[in-house]
């Protein structure tokens, strides 16, 4: 089945794009840091589920992402 995924508001440029079949979610990565996480539905459109902004992204010690 093919999807369309809508970017977000604001998304200048994917750098990164990946799917995880056993959960249905397509992970896609812009340029400017920020996460996408996409969830399929029974349409031919990938739902947003969840926008995680670079600023919120944390290492295991809760060190921000450098610039």
């Amino acid at each position: 089945m093919v999807y369309t995924i809508f970017p977000p508001p604001g998304a200048k440029e994917v750098m990164f794009f990946g799917n995880c079949m056993n959960l249905d979610r397509v992970f896609v990565i812009l340029v400017d840091g920020t996460i996408c996480i996409y969830k399929f539905e029974n349409s031919m459109a990938a739902i947003l589920v969840k926008l995680i902004p670079k600023s919120e992204i944390k290492d295991e010690v809760s060190h921000g992402i450098n610039s």
